[in-house]
């Protein structure tokens, strides 16, 4: 069982690529290979980010992030364990952002609301199994209308396999994903991990590395279909401190209440380099402290990433500051 809870505490970060709304569904799925423990189990996590601000054409917009999760989970026993979730985050814009095609004015804040519920069974051979289910509403106007709503529902199945290698399957549908939305997808992933710090998960349609670079520092790459990945460097420097760096390139999506095609999405990507310190006070506290560096960043409005971009707005490149803490009780 020792190879499988360091395992899980890693391939949570693969997991997230494939089903994960916002941080609700992807603490909901980084439970999927942690043995089930008796007992209740808290987590919290708190994110906040500013940016300078980034020129378009002849306006100026600032981005402001802010992101609060809960999650819990309930055990009688290690068979079977009850999880729920909340969290919202926002996407505060401190100018304004209108978009070209349309002449369409966004609302300055943009929100995320999720709540989540799911379970966890242990066969009799240990195998796993369980499901995970969400329900939000990511927006300008969030829950203005089921158009606005987003749906989320997961299954899995998990092999016991060996101490060091696993199977896992899965079934995702979401109205909300970039790529193919509402239709269910199945995925796969094979999981090895032959010491505490190296990793390689092999999957449809991600796949990740976690490989040591030497005594103190460990090189992390994740990639998830069509264009996001993340590359990047976690190096101890002193005790519980550790130096952070890397570059990544994400998108996120919100329904906007007023839209003509109830299809369509407002898209926001970005490319970004960063570099900052994590600090581990105990075993359950995180703190993080992260500066970046934001370029080819654009919103435009479309019914998935493959659309030809409409109302695309393109910014200035421009730095950011995060800060993070997270605690588990």
């Amino acid at each position: 069982m020792r190879a499988v809870k360091n395992r899980s505490v890693y391939v949570y970060y693969a997991i997230i690529l494939v089903f994960a709304g916002n941080a609700v569904a992807q603490e909901g799925f980084s439970r999927i290979l942690r043995p089930i423990r008796p007992g209740k189990s808290t987590f919290v996590k708190t994110t906040g980010m500013a940016s300078e601000d980034s020129g378009y054409g002849d306006k100026e917009l600032g981005l402001h992030r802010y992101d609060v999760m809960l999650a819990e989970s309930r055990a009688a026993n290690a068979e079977r364990e009850w999880f729920y979730s909340a969290g919202i985050k926002g996407l505060y814009m401190d100018g304004d952002l209108i978009l070209p095609d349309t002449g369409t004015k966004v609302d300055e804040l943009l929100q995320d609301i999720e709540f989540g519920f799911g379970s966890r069974h242990t066969r009799a051979n240990r195998d796993m199994y369980g499901w995970f289910a969400s329900v939000g509403s990511a927006s300008d106007q969030a829950f203005n209308s089921y158009d606005e709503i987003s749906i989320m529902l997961n299954a899995f199945y998990k092999l016991n396999g060996s101490r060091t290698a696993a199977w896992m399957f899965m079934l995702n549908y979401s109205n909300r994903r970039s790529f193919l939305p509402n239709v269910p997808i199945p995925g796969a992933a094979y999981v090895y991990q032959p010491n505490r710090r190296t990793l390689i998960i092999a999957g449809m349609p991600f796949f990740m590395i976690r490989y040591p670079l030497g005594a103190a520092t460990d090189l992390k790459v994740r990639y998830f279909v069509p264009d996001q990945i993340e590359i990047g460097t976690e190096t101890r420097i002193y005790k519980n401190l550790y130096l952070l760096t890397g570059a990544r390139k994400d998108e996120e999506s919100y329904f906007l209440a007023d839209r003509a095609d109830t299809d369509d999405r407002l898209y926001y990507e970005e490319s970004r380099v960063f570099g900052g310190l994590k600090w581990k006070p105990d075993e359950k506290t995180e703190v993080e402290l992260v500066a970046g560096y934001g370029f080819d960043c654009f919103f435009y409005q479309g019914e998935d990433d493959d659309d030809d971009h409409q109302d695309r707005v393109d910014l200035d490149d421009a730095a950011s500051i995060n800060i993070a803490l997270s605690r588990r009780f």
